[in-house]
């Protein structure tokens, strides 16, 4: 059996045990995992697609810091490892596109401990020994619903279909969404909130590409920080602090939602990768201020 097929699903099972405590033994080397791809040491493989299989370490260094690791966070932005704990970041399959390949090397690069799980494997205990959670825009909504809704946990959601069952924005169909952009800037809309990273006015933070990005249309309790220029139908950055109240519910912890398209991390400028590491950083609060 090739080393990237998953085993049986009551193998998958015992280590998605084990993620929720962030313990890999028996499922792969260091701080990655995921649930379903079971083979220690195993190369990593690269899809038809370009996306890197995920294993237990190989040629991509994704689970031992390998040839494929970039230090620093990766070639966006040279960010300097400054912050404490743990990551449950969340993806839709036991293979990584470059974009969550980028956000994982980004993660690792500021410092955080990244354990990974399929969307498939989540449920409403699998963050409980995370200090916050990324959830990808890779992420099939129907895969994680409202798994993360009451959880007094952190939420940095890049998957616009999953802000209305979490509560970030109103259960009707105007109230978030994606559309097919070739914008690159956002508008700054609240230049003094720590998610706009010190900038105002109109930033550049996508070189020239194609994506589908997301967007909400927040509730009150809600700081409006950017708007992507060329999207007019709601925000492209916004947060929730802890408390503040949102539809149906009160933050139980600060929730985050993002504009990034599935790939769009591999585009971001300098700029980008700054407003990025803020909202981490931010999200987390686990960090000094950016």
């Amino acid at each position: 059996m090739s080393p990237n097929v998953a085993w049986p699903r009551q193998l998958a099972g015992m280590c998605a045990a084990l993620l929720v405590g962030f313990a890999a033994t028996g499922c792969a080397s260091g701080d990655f995992v995921v649930a379903q791809v079971l083979a220690r040491g195993g190369s990593s493989g690269v899809n038809a697609a370009g996306a890197s299989a995920v294993a237990g370490g190989g040629a991509e260094g994704l689970a031992g810091g390998g040839s494929g690791a970039v230090a620093g966070g990766g070639e966006g932005g040279g960010a300097a490892p400054d912050c404490t704990g743990r990551v449950l970041f969340v993806v839709g399959s036991d293979t990584l596109t470059s974009g969550d390949s980028a956000i994982l090397d980004r993660l690792r690069g500021l410092g955080y401990v990244v354990s990974i799980i399929a969307a498939t494997m989540v449920t409403t205990d699998s963050a409980a020994s995370a200090d916050f959670c990324f959830i990808s825009r890779s992420v099939r909504s129907p895969m994680v619903n409202a798994s993360f809704r009451d959880q007094p946990i952190p939420l940095f959601v890049t998957e616009y279909n999953l802000y209305s069952s979490l509560g970030m924005t109103a259960d009707a169909t105007d109230a978030s969404g994606g559309d097919t952009l070739t914008a690159t800037d956002l508008s700054i809309a609240d230049p003094t909130h720590p998610l706009a990273a010190g900038f105002s006015g109109t930033v550049t933070v996508l070189a020239p590409g194609k994506g589908q990005y997301g967007w909400g249309v927040p509730g009150s309790g809600a700081v409006l920080v950017a708007n992507l220029v060329d999207e007019t139908q709601g925000a492209a950055i916004f947060a929730y602090e802890q408390g503040s109240p949102m539809f149906g519910l009160f933050a139980p912890a600060r929730r985050v939602g993002y504009f990034l398209d599935i790939q769009a991390s591999t585009r971001l400028t300098l700029e980008g990768w700054a407003m990025f590491d803020a909202a981490v950083q931010w999200t987390a609060g686990r960090c000094a201020t950016p």
